[in-house]
């Protein structure tokens, strides 16, 4: 898995905390979707507590977080995760524009 560094952005709602940390490293700005990611990040990501990880780190549990979203909003997830799809649907991100399975389109490292 590659790291990438936060680059900050210019939210439309100031955040403060693991907030602002998510918003910088997703580029979303909806306090609703920051929420999920927040507790997707506690519950599926890291299953734990987030005051003991580094910037870096939430940074990257962020950008994994999206990643689980983006493919929830994305045919393929909503598919096959219909009532997380009808949770996600809540966040009003817009129409999901990305490929009908994120999945194939990552990279993958050679060795």
């Amino acid at each position: 898995m590659a790291t990438n560094s936060v680059a900050p952005i210019t939210p439309t709602t100031a955040f403060s905390g693991y907030k602002q940390i998510i918003a910088e490293a997703t580029g979303i700005d909806k306090p609703a979707a920051i929420d999920w990611l927040e507790d997707f990040m506690r519950t599926s990501i890291f299953h734990s507590t987030l005051d003991h990880l580094s910037r870096a780190e939430l940074a990257q549990g962020a950008r994994e977080a999206k990643e689980a979203l983006d493919y929830l909003r994305s045919p393929k997830g909503s598919a096959e995760f219909p009532e997380l799809y009808r949770d996600v649907r809540k966040l009003a991100l817009g129409p999901y524009e990305g490929p009908a399975d994120p999945t194939r389109s990552r990279r993958r490292a050679r060795p």
